[in-house]
């Protein structure tokens, strides 16, 4: 039995520090279980620890059908290394990647670094080594086609972030150039599922299996995405809405500012398709550090204006008694409100506005954050959710999950919304007013390989 060799980082303790792990190498598409976020983790933004891009070709057996990663000097410690994504610290996540190597020169191997760690953590190389997260998968020599592999790892308890890298390693070699291409990178939360022989799914797009907690039908007509943009928030001039930065945020550090006073609703986001007679759960967050208190309210397409949901303490409309913001809490404040949408309503908006009619000391400033609109009534939150004590929850509907996170939702009603293709142009929309998620689409005519047009990315 050969000697088990380690690969870590000169005094680091090894010694009880393996999380839970499960590889695989394979041949088939990479399939998840229970998964909820997927980062495909394109060619772009990888540089070594100068600062150099690595060298991009076209590899037209490569499983993502794109560009890969060429590699053809030997080094250590991690030579050429994605951009950092988000990930949460104590969670499940398979990790996706293909490698292709003529079995010359120092052997390729693939590593995840979490943010927490110093140094890439090896899951991928030559046989018989192993790492923090368990034996490395083993390169085959002899196999020169692209050989794809999926690793199954718990991510370090205070870990926040995690990028990918590679490197060709000299301390394993065979006779020959130095020479490796990669591809197929992934990130997806949840464990790997071993492939079946008709998964037919590619690697680039672990699929995850279908979640029986959200009903047949469930709509979610909206979803704030300030991250990308402005995304069609404007008021009644089509001046749009100014966005700031804050970290602090629940739902992402860009945020809608307002500095002014108004009355009848001041910003407004894009009208989205809703159904009258229907319940939705009506979602926002607010931080008020100033003058005029925030409101936020839903104009349905029958009304002429917002019927306020949110706002000071002892106001009412049509939905009912408002749910009150608090003036003496200076973070942010987070509500939900079910409404039924009118009989008539086939449209709804969300509006903010700042109330010259209730204010506190300072100038005019609120800031507005995770607006969504979803079907079926709110259901209470758990006891780490958040979500405001000033914001009394309505009667949970057993038929809708408990509240979660909606890192995205499409709005093309209000544009392309950052859909490019590799290139950066932006994507073709089309009219069909047969589509279940309002008239406007998007429109692919041509045929290519590895995708063609993408969503902007989201944090998850």
């Amino acid at each position: 039995m050969p000697k088990t060799m380690l690969r870590y980082a000169p005094g680091l303790l090894v010694t009880a520090l393996f999380f839970s792990t499960a590889c695989s190498s394979h041949h088939q598409a990479a399939q998840v279980e229970g998964g909820l976020a997927s980062f495909t983790v394109s060619t772009e933004g990888w540089l070594d620890q100068s600062g150099s891009s690595p060298t991009v070709v076209t590899d037209a057996t490569a499983p993502s059908g794109g560009p890969v990663i060429e590699v053809a000097r030997a080094n250590a410690g991690g030579d050429y290394f994605s951009p950092w994504v988000d990930v949460r610290g104590g969670q499940t996540y398979c990790v996706s990647a293909a490698v292709k190597w003529g079995g010359t020169g120092a052997t390729p191997f693939i590593g995840l670094q979490p943010s927490n760690g110093p140094v890439p953590i090896w899951i991928v190389g030559a046989p018989g080594y192993e790492d923090t997260f368990g034996p490395v998968q083993a390169v085959s020599a002899s196999e020169t086609g692209w050989q794809q592999f999926q690793c199954t790892v718990v991510m370090p308890a205070e870990a926040t972030q995690a990028r990918l890298n590679v490197e060709l390693y000299s301390g394993a070699t065979q006779p020959g150039a130095n020479l490796a291409y990669f591809d197929g990178f992934a990130i997806t939360q949840g464990a790997c599922v071993p492939p079946t022989s008709e998964a037919g799914v590619s690697l680039d797009a672990p699929v995850p299996t279908a979640d029986s907690s959200v009903p047949p039908g469930y709509s979610i007509p909206y979803v704030e995405q300030f991250e990308s943009g402005i995304g069609g928030w404007a008021d009644r001039s089509g001046a749009s809405a100014t966005l700031a930065s804050d970290g602090t945020s629940p739902a992402g550090a860009t945020v809608l500012s307002v500095a002014r006073a108004t009355e009848g609703g001041d910003y407004f986001s894009p009208w989205v398709d809703v159904t009258g007679g229907q319940t939705y759960c009506v979602s926002a967050a607010l931080k008020w550090l100033g003058g005029a208190t925030p409101f936020v309210g839903l104009q349905p397409s029958t009304s002429t204006g917002p019927i306020w949901l949110i706002g000071a303490s002892g106001y009412e409309d049509a939905f009912g008694p408002l749910q009150a913001v608090s003036a003496s809490e200076m973070g942010w404040q987070q509500f939900q409100y079910a409404v039924v949408m009118p009989a008539g309503a086939t449209q709804a908006r969300l509006s903010v506005e700042l109330y010259s009619g209730a204010t506190q000391p300072g100038a005019n400033l609120a800031y507005f954050d995770g607006f969504a609109i979803t079907q079926g009534a709110c259901a209470p939150p758990t006891p780490d959710a958040g979500v405001s004590s000033d914001a009394p929850v309505p009667a949970a509907d057993s038929s809708v999950p408990p509240v979660y996170n909606i890192p995205y939702v499409e709005q093309f009603e209000s544009g392309t919304g950052g859909w490019a293709d590799r290139s950066g142009a932006s994507a073709t929309l089309a009219s069909d007013g047969t589509s279940p998620a309002g008239a406007i689409v998007l429109s692919v005519a041509r045929a290519t390989e590895g995708g063609d047009y993408f969503s902007p990315w989201v944090n998850v």
